[in-house]
């Protein structure tokens, strides 16, 4: 009746106006659309840290007839609520036993939810207006040529854009759907696996990641400079290399997986902490890794495909294939996309999901080489061997004196000559790659290793609990504003270093500001959908956790996730909330920098800025954090160095705008040759 609603609800009906269900939802508060609170029974309970009445989840048990029905909960003498009815361990699905209720998770704005405001806004913000002015300029192009074919031009420059906006776009939905449905669908252990395995997985990752990255900015500076007849060399280093690297990185990541004394230690760190250590929800150690080892070995083994990934589509932007390079890239994450939504949310297990992981890289690999093989224009214009026949020709013909050439046919020694200089100017071109990516190195594995040390110190230290804080955030910071980042991250690297190689001081400092000024509002972004919303979004990013309140020796778990009773510790909503937003967008701006300084090939200062980052940024702060003890705490460590690293990288980017200005950058040399030019001819000739 209406006085039932009116009462449970405590809304204050206009007299005389309807009562309807549209004008209840449009009363209650956003976040608020909760179910009458149920009775409890010994007393009074909370259901979070200051919960008051309202209860963010269902909790329910099956009847014989299918059906299910909500259980009431149960004071405990901690002060917080449980649900012993609802008896999660002894169902199949033990998350099946309770639920966000229906509109919690939800904002005021049209009811969406705040990943999807941010997804709504990105579009709006980022994809929308670069699109229309790339379209406006082809089409200004095309009236300044009033010729068919300026249109025709014009028209297809238009589409290519278009293809390679929605192939990105879908990029950004995948990490952005990856990110929802693992937290949302694995439970409590299994994504703390997860996340150890990622964290155990990334610095393993970058180790032997350095030949890629060098060889993109490698590739794309090369094309820049107009340079042709080296992109051959350079493509086969980065692409043999990454395989190569890649393959090595797998069969480590392998030994480590049939190594019992490290492998549990490795994917379960919070396996031996006394909070919920007599929760039956907590699945033994031996379990977890059988579980999460297939997930592990398929993440190290699409490493082959994922490095030289890179180097061939550095490759294919260089060169202006842009067709080529957004089929294989909507093919691909389209594919993941697919295997998402389709396989992984029927079976959320950590195989599927790595199944997903490996084959579209796998697939993309193998149409790349595919188009650069039957694409005659491709392949005899920068990858057959006749270019750099025909130039080491023309300089071994210049070489050889009148007396040695007999009826227009060059001495053999002067073509044995110039292969041999040939390879030589490979073997150069292998060792500054290493070189430069050894230093490159240094610089990820200054971000890497604090998230790494930061989550096994979460695990270890703090239990089960304080580590899927930190999981659940890690899983927000793709869906809140880093996805949008990889765009920019990805076009900084490439045209950057095209413009760079092509001496385009100014187009590189317009570039550099244009990129800094879209990130700039990422971050507004990102601030507009975090900061009101710091309930809706924790209780959604850990909703699996609620079964833990299903039993008494499992309510230390979910208490040190979102608190209540008589714990006084950190809370997901609370603290380590506080500290989530900085952080992403101390991560942004640290990827965008990044690939700024990469673009300028200025691998040593990232090595220095790295080092010390570690040093004096690092280290003293993760054994404050220790000493508070909280996840909140945690994440200081774990991202202040980015903070620093991105302030480090800007101010370097700065400086080199003004020195490519004044004609003084360092890579361009005095003489005006590039001084990596000139390092490999003279490592050639020795």
């Amino acid at each position: 009746t209406n006085n039932t609603c009116e009462a449970r609800l405590g809304l204050a009906v206009v007299s005389g106006a309807p009562f309807t269900m549209r004008s209840v939802l449009l009363a209650v508060p956003a976040g608020a659309l909760l179910a009458p609170v149920r009775s409890v029974d010994n007393g009074t309970c909370e259901y979070y840290r200051g919960s008051g009445d309202v209860a963010p989840f269902l909790f329910t048990k099956p009847l014989p007839n299918g059906t299910r029905v909500e259980v009431d909960p149960v004071a405990d003498p901690s002060g917080l609520c449980v649900f012993p009815d609802a008896a999660c361990g002894s169902e199949k699905d033990g998350a099946a036993c309770c639920k966000l209720r229906p509109g919690f998770e939800k904002t005021q704005f049209a009811g969406l939810k705040p990943y999807e405001l941010n997804m709504y806004l990105g579009l709006l913000v980022l994809v929308v207006p670069g699109l229309v002015q790339k379209c406006f300029a082809r089409r200004k192009e095309a009236s300044e040529d009033s010729s068919q074919e300026g249109r025709h031009k014009a028209m297809i420059s238009c589409i290519i854009y278009m293809l390679f906006f929605v192939a990105v776009t879908v990029e950004i939905w995948l990490m952005i759907m990856v990110a929802v449905m693992t937290q949302g669908l694995l439970t409590v252990p299994t994504r703390n696996t997860m996340l150890a395995a990622q964290v155990f997985l990334t610095p393993v990752r970058e180790i032997f990641q350095f030949i890629e990255d060098v060889m993109t900015v490698k590739i794309n500076a090369t094309l820049g400079a107009k340079q042709t007849h080296k992109v051959r060399e350079v493509l086969c280093a980065g692409v043999i290399g990454g395989i190569f690297s890649g393959i090595v990185a797998a069969l480590l990541v392998t030994g480590l997986c049939y190594w019992p004394s490290i492998v549990g230690w490795l994917l379960a760190p919070y396996a031996g902490h006394i909070v919920g250590s007599s929760c039956n929800l907590v699945p033994l150690t031996a379990e977890i890794v059988d579980d999460a080892r297939p997930y592990v070995l398929l993440s190290g083994w699409s490493w082959p495909f994922v490095f030289a990934n890179m180097a061939l589509r550095g490759f294919l932007i260089g060169i202006g294939d842009w067709w080529s390079f957004g089929f294989v890239l909507l093919v691909e994450q389209g594919i993941g996309l697919f295997g998402i939504i389709k396989y992984f949310s029927a079976t959320p297990t950590l195989t599927v999901l790595g199944w997903v992981g490996f084959v579209p890289p796998a697939v993309a690999f193998v149409l790349m080489v595919l188009l650069l093989i039957f694409r005659p224009g491709i392949w005899d214009k920068y990858l057959s061997s006749n270019p750099v026949r025909e130039e080491s020709t023309a300089t071994s013909d210049a070489e050889v004196s009148g007396d040695e050439l007999t009826e227009g046919t060059v001495d053999v020694s002067a073509r044995q000559a110039s292969v041999v200089r040939t390879r030589s100017q490979m073997t150069a071109t292998w060792r500054e790659t290493a070189k430069e990516g050894l230093l490159a190195m240094v610089s990820d594995l200054a971000v890497q290793v604090p998230m790494t040390v930061g989550v096994y110190l979460a695990g270890a230290r703090l239990g089960m609990g304080a580590m899927y804080q930190i999981s659940a955030l890690q899983a927000a910071y793709p869906q809140y504003g880093l996805a949008w980042v990889r765009g920019l991250t990805y076009g900084f690297r490439i045209i950057g270093s095209q413009q760079i190689g092509a001496r385009d001081a100014e187009g590189f400092s317009n570039f550099y500001e244009s990129v800094v000024k879209h990130c700039s509002l990422l971050a507004l972004v990102s601030i507009a959908t975090t900061l009101p919303f710091p309930v809706q979004i924790s209780f959604a990013l850990a909703e699996q956790a609620c079964e833990y309140a299903s039993e008494k020796a499992c309510l230390p778990i979910y208490a040190t996730v979102f608190g209540g009773g008589d714990y006084t510790g950190a809370t997901l909503q609370g603290s380590a909330f506080k500290f989530f937003v900085p952080s992403l967008c101390a991560m942004c701006f640290y990827q965008v920098f990044k690939a700024g300084v990469y673009a300028c090939q200025d691998f040593a200062f990232m090595a220095k800025a790295g080092c010390l980052a570690l040093v004096f940024v690092f280290l003293p702060s993760v054994f404050l954090a220790d000493a508070f003890g909280s996840a909140g705490a945690i994440l200081v460590p774990m991202y202040l160095p980015c903070l620093a690293l991105a302030i480090a990288f800007a101010v370097r980017i700065k400086r080199n705008t003004g020195q490519m200005s004044r004609g003084t950058f360092p890579l361009w040399g005095q003489d005006g040759t590039d001084t990596d030019e000139e390092s490999s001819e003279s490592s050639a000739e020795a």
